[in-house]
């Protein structure tokens, strides 16, 4: 009986020896970003930190880096038009990708300033000049014009010629 007993025990022991506990589970590799689109204006930046399985170790590109650069999840618009950022688990194909529009800073036009005589002789001509302020304004371009060109006549440099009273 106590041989039984001892060799029962060996068994046990050899048992909870051999199994401890720990099963090898293979995780799947899983990266998922929270946004299908993102919109940015120049100079703008977003962070993305996407869902993915413990211990993946991620890759970042951009179809266009005049667009938009990233670098861990750090987009960064550079430049007007639309790219795809994608994420990648490294050494896998298993990736996620969030398309990125970059719209360009609109800048409005705050003032207009136009110098020049404020009165001129028929059959004479003065020059004006015109400043449009911020001077990075979108739509900043100048289109001379009178309201009645059988009275004046401008030219697109700004130079007026008076034709009558």
């Amino acid at each position: 009986m106590k041989k039984f007993l001892l060799v029962l025990l060996f068994v046990f022991a050899f048992a909870f020896v051999a199994c401890d506990g720990e099963e090898d589970v293979q995780v799947e590799p899983k990266v998922e970003v929270s946004e299908e689109a993102v919109e940015l204006e120049i100079g703008e930046n977003k962070v993305i930190v996407p869902v993915k399985s413990e211990g993946a170790v991620l890759e970042w590109a951009t179809t266009n880096d005049k667009v938009a650069t990233v670098n861990n999840g750090k987009i960064v618009a550079v430049g007007a038009g639309t790219c795809v950022v994608t994420v990648t688990v490294s050494g896998t194909d298993v990736k996620d990708e969030v398309t990125v529009t970059v719209k360009e800073t609109v800048v409005l036009v705050e003032k207009v300033e136009i110098t020049g005589l404020s009165s001129v002789y028929v059959n004479k001509s003065q020059s004006y000049t015109c400043v449009v302020t911020p001077s990075n304004a979108n739509y900043s371009e100048v289109k001379w014009s009178v309201s009645d060109t059988s009275v004046a006549t401008i030219d697109q440099n700004g130079l007026l010629t008076a034709l009558k009273e």
